[in-house]
């Protein structure tokens, strides 16, 4: 009987213990002093990364990882400048990857195939790859697509800005801002674009897209 007790004792012991140390649901992230912290619905807090460079945090795979974007002081013949790297940090053991830092091309501002930008970075519906703008022409940056698993570019169209939209009728197209050479000369002009770059809808000017996305946001 004695022997009975201390079993069952020991067994609540466990279990009492393995419920302790179980994390709660993961409620948010932030950037503090350049490093990604993440909150649980218990408001305790945890520090992921730790190299002070750190910025623009998504949650990936059911909040198990992070994609973000990390700037990397390099010294050049003339002098020191800056590039990005597309990262990604598991949660649980923070180890890291690097998804991608360089380019398949050279752009036309630096002839470099280091990435100066990574412009509103935003995970595909199917989580398979991550959206983003960046340099690539003098007079424009080009809206790619980078697989998250193998770092392979699908190079998309011109786009300086884009929005993209994940539920409701416009499901998987992309609401965009690109510079054009017009019958007016060089403009910027937004409209609303699928993957492969065709057009579904053009805005008069920047007002009638703006209210566009104010309508569509209200609507979530």
């Amino acid at each position: 009987m004695k022997s009975l007790v201390i079993l069952l004792l020991t067994s609540l012991f466990f279990n009492s213990c393995k419920t302790e140390t179980n994390n709660p649901e993961i409620k948010n992230s932030y950037v503090k002093d350049n490093n990604i912290h993440i909150v649980f619905t218990d408001d305790k807090q945890k520090q992921i990364t730790f190299n002070g460079s750190d910025e623009t945090p998504l949650f990936y795979k059911n909040k198990e990882k992070i994609i973000f974007v990390r700037t990397v002081k390099e010294n050049g013949i003339n002098r020191e400048y800056e590039r990005k790297k597309l990262m990604i940090v598991s949660i649980d053991d923070l180890t890291e990857r690097t998804i991608t830092e360089k380019k398949p091309f050279k752009d036309g501002n630096d002839n470099s195939n280091e990435i100066f930008r990574i412009g509103n970075p935003t995970i595909s519906i199917d989580s398979s790859s991550i959206y983003f703008t960046t340099e690539k022409w003098v007079t424009g940056d080009e809206l790619v697509k980078v697989n998250i698993e193998n770092g392979k570019w699908d190079e998309l169209f011109a786009s300086n800005h884009f929005e993209y939209f994940t539920k409701g009728i416009y499901k998987g197209l992309f609401l965009i801002t690109r510079s054009e050479i017009r019958d007016k000369g060089r403009a910027s002009y937004n409209m609303l674009v699928n993957e492969k770059g065709i057009v579904e809808k053009e805005f008069e000017n920047e007002k009638s897209a703006k209210n566009f996305m104010k309508t569509i946001k209200s609507a979530r």
